[in-house]
């Protein structure tokens, strides 16, 4: 039985995660033997993975904490793993003793382009400076390959582009019809004849709803637009209070909907009519997005990563600064004003072909396992 040994530093926080549950699955499917080994305690995530996928915690007790690292060289010569994948550059630290062996084969994937803070971008130099050159690395957006060759001091040629996928089977056009159905608006006190924009996001800093909140306002004020707001995610820290009292303060109480995180975040995105993402920063390419899409829905994304690879501008979206509120208003409008050139359902189409999940699958899958 083929075996392959995920590595990851946590299980509990957002895109990266998901990429690798959802490969991990694909997998196992196919008859691997999956181990995944995850050093730190949050596994908020974990409940995705399919009955078969064994999880083990090796917390560490601080950043580059290398104990976890011997016990997971441990694990994988004694279960005879030669194959194992990191779902980051700075999870690979605790795969480095195993890259050195000639019979393991190690990749590491990255969903990073533009680093939140400086101490993360230290982090992943410091991390880089230990990757052995049989390693086999992955991007999954041109933008950011190009970005991370300069920053992280890696030749580009290093780099196998693989895009992200979507379930065609669970985010589709027809799956939207159905949920429509559902009488969601009305729970949520929004007007049948309103323009629904949804944002799926963790109420992050660098996820930006700030800039969202913003453009409302110009939206109603300035285009007299009867637009609303659905924010799903739940919050970090104290931004719940935060996003709530910048609402208050543009008057759209009545307007924004914080729903928090939600297990389906399907029938949200099914009665609503565009998708928004406000990031000013860790965007790489949005797992989000393409769900949203394939559900038929136009998308207004910042200029981050590889956003402007999967909107076709005046086609299915628009891409925008997020340094200018007026500009990422003036972009949402266009939408709600219909110059999008691609109906709903072509929208969906183009998505699940151009980024469907099997494709990006078994393109990992012969990327990371073959010789």
């Amino acid at each position: 039985m083929k075996k392959i040994l995920f590595v990851t530093s946590n299980l509990g926080v957002g895109g990266a995660q998901q990429h690798l549950i959802l490969f991990a699955n694909f997998l196992l499917d196919k008859g691997y033997q999956i181990l995944v080994l995850n050093t730190n305690t949050n596994n908020e995530f974990a409940y995705r993975f399919k009955e078969g996928v064994e999880v083990i915690n090796i917390p560490r007790k601080y950043n580059f904490d290398i104990n976890p690292a011997f016990e997971i060289y441990k694990i994988a010569n004694q279960r005879q793993i030669h194959h194992i994948f990191c779902d980051s550059l700075f999870s690979y630290i605790y795969a480095y003793k195993l890259a050195l062996e000639n019979d393991n084969k190690v990749s590491v994937i990255f969903h990073t382009t533009n680093y939140v803070d400086n101490w993360n971008y230290l982090k992943d130099l410091f991390v880089r400076i230990f990757l052995n050159r049989r390693v086999r690395l992955i991007g999954v957006s041109a933008n950011q390959i190009k970005r991370l060759s300069k920053v992280l001091f890696i030749s580009s040629k290093r780099f196998k582009l693989i895009y992200n996928g979507i379930d065609k089977e669970y985010f589709n056009f027809n799956i939207r019809e159905e949920l429509r159905v559902l009488n969601l608006r009305r729970q949520l006190e929004i007007p049948q004849d309103a323009f629904v924009i949804v944002k799926t996001a963790r109420l992050y800093a660098e996820k930006n709803h700030e800039l969202a909140i913003k453009a409302l306002r110009i939206l109603r004020d300035d285009y007299k637009l009867n637009a609303y707001m659905i924010f799903v995610g739940n919050s970090d820290g104290n931004r719940k209070q935060v996003i709530e009292k910048l609402i208050f303060e543009n008057n759209l109480n009545d307007y924004i909907k914080l729903v928090g995180a939600k297990k389906d975040v399907r029938p949200y995105l099914a009665v609503s009519d565009m998708f928004i993402l406000s990031s000013k920063s860790v965007e790489t390419f949005s797992i989000a997005a393409l769900e949203a899409m394939a559900m038929g829905l136009p998308a207004v994304l910042t200029n981050l990563g590889g956003a402007n690879e999967m909107i076709m501008e005046g086609q299915n979206g628009y891409v925008a600064t997020f340094e200018n509120k007026n500009e990422y208003a003036k972009a949402i409008a266009r939408v709600i004003k219909g110059e999008n050139k691609l109906s709903n359902k072509e929208i969906s189409a183009y998505v699940i072909e151009k980024f469907e999940l099997n494709m990006t699958n078994e393109n990992l899958e012969a990327f990371v396992m073959g010789n």
